[in-house]
């Protein structure tokens, strides 16, 4: 599982949903709120879990649905699904610009971009990708990284000995893995 924060500004589309693309639109953006923001984000997370129950041929309602969840995260068997959104919230909201913080997996940068598009049209604007920031990746998170500045052998040697212990501690969150078929993959990247 990967964590992200994605920043965002509404009122533009670009051909790369990035700011750094062609402008190819501009909407207005002072009627969402915050709340907005969240109801769509949480419609986005609960339409993602329910893709992993379905997935598994189990119904949302039943006491097996119940004890999967409660065993941990729902997992794709392989990395050949389509993303999924464990968790998005807003972080930060000044309009235009916003935060999301994103946990995920089997995601790319062009994804999380055009995640955020498809935010600012569900929410009646546009919206572009300003910045794209891993924080976490599996149990390894920004603070464990050493930065190029920092690099000698005194210091690689003891990131060396921090990652160690972090593996050793097994920080590993239990998992149910599923696997999905080809159609079920279509209607989950229809319905973002």
């Amino acid at each position: 599982m990967r964590v992200y924060r994605v920043s965002g500004q509404f009122g533009k589309a670009t051909d790369n949903f990035s700011e750094k693309g062609r402008v190819i639109e501009k909407t207005t953006w002072k009627h969402i709120r915050e709340s907005d923001l969240e109801r769509i984000c949480a419609g986005l997370q609960a339409g993602h879990q329910k893709h992993m129950f379905t997935q598994m041929g189990i119904d949302l309602q039943s006491q097996e649905a119940y004890e999967i969840a409660t065993r941990g995260l729902i997992k794709p068997q392989d990395g050949s699904t389509p993303p999924v959104l464990y968790s998005i919230r807003c972080v930060e909201f000044n309009p235009p610009d916003f935060v999301l913080e994103i946990h995920t997996i089997n995601e790319t940068c062009r994804y999380l971009a055009s995640l955020i598009h498809h935010i600012g049209l569900h929410l009646k604007s546009s919206a572009i990708c300003t910045k794209i920031l891993r924080t976490k990746y599996g149990f390894w998170r920004q603070e464990d990284s050493l930065i190029e500045q920092k690099w000698n052998v005194e210091n690689i040697l003891e990131n060396i000995r921090l990652c160690r212990a972090l593996m050793r501690a097994n920080h590993l969150e239990p998992t149910v893995l599923v696997h999905s078929s080809q159609e079920e993959e279509r209607k989950l990247l229809s319905a973002t």
